[in-house]
């Protein structure tokens, strides 16, 4: 599996990103967690109001993960690797848009 990732602020054009699928690309939210919003525009826009006061300049986490050419990965897969990121880069139990 290939992983990008990087800090970043500006989270009305991250949550409209997120749902854009471009070409060769799908787009499925399996969860949006920790957050009073239920959409993934909101909950972003929600996670980003959250530094607000604190010294934090990006505080959004964008990781895009890519299993192998060929490869398909079910639901829990999916869950199951966003875990194993979240706790390699103590991001458990932050709000999260998967």
């Amino acid at each position: 599996m290939i992983i990008k990732a990087k800090s970043r602020g500006d989270a009305g054009q991250l949550g409209g990103y997120l749902l854009a699928a471009g070409k060769n690309e799908r787009v499925d939210v399996l969860h949006v967690h920790g957050t009073a919003a239920r959409d993934v525009r909101g909950a972003v826009l929600e996670m980003e109001a959250l530094a607000i006061g604190t010294k934090c300049e990006l505080p959004l986490c964008h990781a895009v993960l890519s299993p192998a050419p060929g490869e398909r990965l079910t639901p829990e897969q999916w869950e199951r690797a966003a875990d194993i990121y979240a706790a390699h880069h103590d991001l458990t139990g932050h709000p999260s848009v998967m």
